[in-house]
């Protein structure tokens, strides 16, 4: 009865750590970056405590969303050394692919670009079969194509176009991406091409109102997965 009581204690206790978390990230997501602290010190208590180990095993969706609070956060030697500390102790089947994925967001938070596109480009062809690596690594595909724009070359400018289309026929297919999400996936699309057309049209008198329009629009959309970063 004592073992029953305590697993039921920390069930309860992980069930209120998830909603705690949930409701950190819809803040987040909002805008309000106070909550990026709150969710890092939410998840340092359950990692310093155990309480995210499966049988010794760290499960990747909670790795994955570490490594991104810890980044956002520019805590980037801390992540790299998270990494370090538990890349052989992954409860996954993604044969490293996690690591990969993990690596290349932390390549992009330093700038990396080249590093970080390589790296989403071998999660994308691999892991075909997970639509949370699947849609997050072609989000930071983007992102990473945007952040090195200057740099790219010909071919990289015509994948990042490319990326629209198939992006898109990603998330229309898969069955397994709700409604709502499909809606804020959609919406970052179809603004962030826009966003790429205008900055490549040429300057005129009406480019600068074009873009004042457009964040507006922006500002005001309330269904945008990646907003924050977006403005």
């Amino acid at each position: 009865l004592k073992k029953e009581r305590e697993n039921l204690i920390a069930d309860v206790a992980y069930d209120i750590f998830q909603y705690m978390v949930n409701y950190c990230i819809r803040k987040i997501n909002q805008g309000d970056k106070i909550f990026l602290q709150h969710t890092h010190d939410l998840y340092l208590v359950l990692v310093e405590n155990g309480d995210l180990l499966q049988n010794g095993k760290m499960p990747s969706p909670q790795f994955k969303n570490i490594i991104a609070v810890g980044c956002r956060l520019g805590r980037l030697d801390w992540a790299k050394s998270f990494i370090e500390t538990y890349e052989s102790q992954l409860l996954d089947g993604h044969n490293g692919m996690a690591v990969v994925y993990n690596e290349a967001v932390l390549a992009f938070h330093l700038g990396e670009y080249d590093t970080a596109i390589r790296g989403f480009k071998e999660v994308i062809n691999s892991l075909t079969y997970d639509i949370f690596y699947g849609v997050d690594a072609r989000i930071y595909l983007w992102k990473a194509y945007f952040e090195n724009w200057s740099a790219l070359k010909p071919g990289e400018i015509d994948d990042m176009f490319r990326l629209y289309d198939s992006f898109r026929l990603y998330i229309d297919r898969n069955k397994k991406i709700s409604r709502t999400h499909k809606t804020q996936y959609r919406n970052l699309i179809r603004l962030f091409k826009r966003f790429i057309e205008l900055l490549q049209a040429p300057e005129n008198d009406s480019l600068k109102r074009d873009l004042e329009d457009f964040k507006t629009e922006l500002e005001n959309a309330p269904d945008v997965a990646n907003k924050v970063w977006f403005m």
